[in-house]
């Protein structure tokens, strides 16, 4: 599997395994694409309920652990990264980077500079006739 890096000056903001992200790229091993064109997906698959009527004994079964699988979508292409078995605080924490991912895509498209037509661009040279 390929390094994956920032290019030229950008710097890493956030790291979820494999999958890293700039203030204008998300980097992963199945591809890249600017922050506003992905699509952050958290999954989190709980231990199973147990039945009232059985009870098992203490410190038997699950401790809380949760199984937490990220998955990035960009244009064409898909990754997956599996955090494996987490507790509730890192659950939050995990939960926390996604939304910052998502901030990033939205901070890139609320503050990228707009195209404002300068004064020679409205200018076509023609004279309007006046009215009469």
């Amino acid at each position: 599997m390929e390094a994956v890096q920032a290019r030229g000056t950008e710097r890493l903001i956030l790291r979820i395994g494999a999958v890293s992200a700039t203030s204008r790229t998300v980097l992963t091993p199945a591809g890249s694409a600017p922050v506003n064109g992905v699509r952050w997906t958290l999954k989190e698959q709980g231990p199973p309920r147990r039945r009232v009527w059985r009870r098992a004994p203490t410190g038997a079964g699950a401790t809380g652990s949760v199984q937490l699988t990220v998955t990035v979508h960009g244009p064409g292409w898909q990754h997956t990264e599996a955090v494996g078995l987490v507790t509730r605080e890192e659950v939050a924490a995990v939960r926390a980077r996604v939304t910052q991912a998502r901030m990033l895509a939205l901070r890139s498209v609320v503050w990228s500079p707009v195209a404002v037509p300068g004064p020679a661009a409205e200018v076509s040279g023609e004279v309007a006739a006046p009215a009469r």
